[in-house]
């Protein structure tokens, strides 16, 4: 459950740090997360900034975004990583607290994974469940429980992702989220 707490705090994190960034900066420039191999759930994306350019970061700035970069191999610095570095009073506590909701919890990978899609399509957050499609294949989701995920209702979950699902925790986690 804690992890799951924690993604929603992702959402007011990001926006008052581009907010803040883009005051600070007078920038609107954006550039695409990228990379890997999975389903967009939404052709509406709009650019976004991205965050400073590494060469315009401070000391600080670059300590974080090599902290980050250490525990996010495989996504980088996708999501509101980017963004969170114009402002290192937020980047920092917010690399903890997203570290310790990810990594710090008795959630399995694929556990952690399921529950952030779920928690993303609930909240019809597509960028989160996005950036998160190529991780939960890598824990061991199939395909068909990612698909059914997508179209989110409580009804939705119990008849098409719960029978999908390898066992009673991970069903329990589902009608949780």
């Amino acid at each position: 459950a804690f992890s799951m707490m924690g993604i929603s705090f992702y959402v007011p994190y990001l926006v008052s740090t581009v907010l803040l960034a883009l005051d600070r900066t007078g920038s609107n420039a954006a550039s695409s997360s990228g990379g890997g191999d999975y389903i967009n759930t939404s052709s509406h994306f709009q650019a976004r900034y991205a965050g400073p350019k590494v060469e315009d970061m401070n000391g600080e700035q670059k300590a974080i975004r090599n902290d980050i970069l250490a525990t996010r191999k495989g996504t980088g610095l996708s999501g509101p990583f980017g963004p969170w570095l114009a402002v290192p009073e937020i980047a920092a506590p917010a690399q903890q607290l997203g570290r310790a909701c990810r990594y710090g919890t008795s959630l399995s990978f694929r556990e952690s994974e399921l529950v952030i899609l779920l928690t993303g399509a609930k909240t019809r957050s597509h960028a989160e469940f996005d950036i998160h499609v190529g991780e939960a294949l890598k824990a061991g989701l199939e395909m068909k429980i990612i698909q059914s995920i997508l179209d989110f209702s409580m009804d939705n979950v119990e008849a098409q992702v719960v029978p999908l699902l390898a066992n009673d925790r991970e069903k329990a986690m589902a009608r949780f989220v």
